[in-house]
């Protein structure tokens, strides 16, 4: 990740104030920010929001006849909690986010897996399975630590912990804050049918020096196509999108623009799809990381640039 210093308290109130209008009314959402001097991680603001945005749409999903949901966010010295126990600090403490939901809660069998990449108990129409994955990955890139305590029909809290560092102005100019932004007005479309995954791609991409067009099926993916098609610099595209399969889209695109590079997103594990793959299409599998996704990005379009096709993984 790209990480400088970010203040955990105004992610959990800039969030909630941009996510209210996923929860519906009868979700009462309740936010508690400690004063700001002690709450500053070393941290990646894409992934911070990311990690918001699928604690939010869990919630939500928990209380599904309406509830409360609250944030709160406060600083703990090294050995004032258990969840703070295998955080390093460096001598500052941890910023610790509490997210606690009033929903339908969780057995203990479920509340062991939730971490699992694609273990659901949702519809397939309403979740992939990914939320907590992602949550866990992002906490740990971080250094940091989560911990879930559920109950059925008590509801659900998860405490996260991260290692705090100093205010921005005592970090050095050298450090990873300060180094530059991959892209460079370079325009990719992004073709997702699920609004949160399609809402991660694109913060990660913007917030990265892209501009990004978005399309949520294979009708729409075709006409954003034609009307970028001499600027776009990549494609994005789910295998897996209503109305037609990436598959097909990328075919169409590539008899309209033999050169244009792509990656191809997918859940499955299936060994054919890299075999079937070309010199300037490249695969990447869910449940992948913004880092990862910035990397390959980048890569690709360099690569294009330079008119050599990349490297295989």
């Amino acid at each position: 990740p790209k990480k400088s210093p970010q203040h955990l308290g105004e992610h959990v109130t800039e969030s909630v104030r941009l996510l209210r209008g996923m929860l519906p009314a009868a979700r009462k959402v309740g936010t508690d920010v400690a004063p700001p001097d002690d709450l500053w991680v070393d941290a990646d603001a894409t992934q911070l929001h990311q990690m918001m945005v699928n604690l939010v749409v869990n919630a939500r999903d928990a209380m599904p006849d309406g509830g409360r949901l609250r944030m709160s966010v406060h600083h703990e010295d090294i050995d004032s909690s258990d969840v703070m126990s295998a955080v390093a600090t460096g001598g500052r403490g941890g910023a610790v986010l509490v997210v606690e939901d009033t929903g339908i809660g969780m057995p203990e069998e479920v509340r062991a897996r939730i971490f699992e990449p694609f273990f659901t108990t949702k519809p397939r129409e309403r979740g992939t399975g990914l939320g907590m994955s992602i949550v866990h990955g992002i906490v740990a890139d971080h250094h940091g630590r989560i911990e879930v305590g559920s109950h059925e029909g008590r509801g659900t809290r998860i405490t996260i912990a991260f290692p705090c560092c100093g205010s921005p102005g005592t970090e050095s100019a050298s450090s990873p804050a300060a180094r530059a932004r991959s892209g460079n007005g370079e325009l990719v479309i992004v073709v997702e049918d699920n609004a949160q995954i399609q809402g991660i791609i694109t913060s990660a991409l913007s917030s990265a020096g892209y501009e990004v067009v978005r399309a949520s099926d294979g009708d729409e993916a075709m006409v954003q196509f034609d009307t970028h098609r001499a600027v776009a610099s990549l494609v994005i595209l789910d295998l897996d999108l209503p109305k037609r399969s990436g598959q097909a889209c990328l075919r169409e695109m590539r008899d309209r623009r033999p050169d244009i590079p792509a990656i191809m997103v997918t859940g499955s594990v299936n060994p054919e799809l890299d075999r079937q793959l070309d010199d300037f299409t490249r695969l990447l599998r869910k449940p992948f990381r913004v880092r990862e996704l910035r990397s390959l990005v980048s890569e690709i379009i360099e690569a294009h640039t330079q008119q050599t096709p990349p490297k295989r993984a």
